[in-house]
């Protein structure tokens, strides 16, 4: 009588019943948005606009640095960028960072009356008004009160920490260099920033140090850690109003000249 020899029962590794520690740093998140924003866009996007937009969306990505002429769409296409994230759940929050600067030489108003949320309402009244173009106004005050959307001045930076957040830095041009390095010391994992602002028109004058930070990090090696930075100068990057390109034009603000290359593909500086 024959016997089947029956077959060694497997044995288990000891390699797979160690359970390896997770050394990775602990991010604590909050409830991402849980539902889903009705985004319109108002205009379709310049072949620049396209390149930016992309990058901003871009997950590597950790700085970005527009500096460009009024009615570029510096704003429009930060706000956009960040709701986009929102939206996908890419980021769990939108930090909307803001110098309180008055604008005018003339007409300055002074140190107003009331509570701090009522003295900052005339600056964050900007991030408003985009969110009104991008959402309905339900959803704009859902994002509010659910807590999606804050204001900060750069003032009160000082002992945050921002993780897997969107900070879109408006009129940069009226922080200093110690203002900037305040915001990108705030930055945690998963963090990106957008400064945006106008070199060419600033309310502290030689205090800025906008246009400093831009040279500083617009070259090969910051890229490669995630910094990118452009310019918007001319007439085509206005999008406005037609009048506005006019406007500019006339009075010598920009010259009507394309920045395209030979091949008609517009490239970033540096590039």
């Amino acid at each position: 009588m024959s016997h089947k020899s029956k077959s060694p029962a497997p044995v288990a590794s000891k390699a797979s019943n160690v359970v390896k520690k997770d050394n990775s740093q602990y991010i604590h998140q909050e409830p991402k948005i849980n539902f889903k924003l009705s985004i319109r866009e108002k205009h379709q996007h310049t072949d620049k606009q396209k390149v930016i937009l992309e990058k901003m969306l871009d997950k590597d990505t950790k700085i970005i640095c527009i500096d460009g002429i009024w009615g570029s769409s510096k704003t429009y296409l930060s706000v956009l960028a960040a709701l986009k994230l929102l939206n996908d759940g890419h980021t769990r929050k939108i930090y909307y960072i803001r110098s309180p600067c008055e604008s005018s030489d003339t007409a300055k108003i002074g140190i107003l009356p009331g509570t701090l949320q009522e003295r900052l309402a005339g600056y964050d009244a900007v991030l408003f008004e985009k969110l009104e173009e991008f959402l309905p106004g339900g959803q704009v005050n859902k994002l509010i009160a659910d807590g999606y959307i804050e204001f900060i001045p750069p003032g009160f930076l000082r002992g945050r920490n921002f993780t897997n957040s969107t900070l879109i830095c408006d009129e940069s041009s009226n922080f200093s260099l110690q203002d900037i390095y305040l915001i990108s010391s705030r930055m945690g994992e998963r963090t990106r920033a957008f400064l945006v602002g106008d070199s060419f028109q600033n309310d502290i004058g030689n205090r800025s140090g906008f246009k400093r930070f831009f040279n500083m990090i617009n070259d090969e090696e910051s890229r490669e850690q995630g910094c990118f930075c452009y310019e918007m100068r001319n007439k085509e990057d206005i999008l406005r109003s037609g009048f506005i390109r006019f406007l500019m034009e006339k009075t010598g603000v920009i010259k009507g000249i394309d920045n395209v290359s030979s091949k008609g593909e517009w490239q970033p500086k540096g590039k």
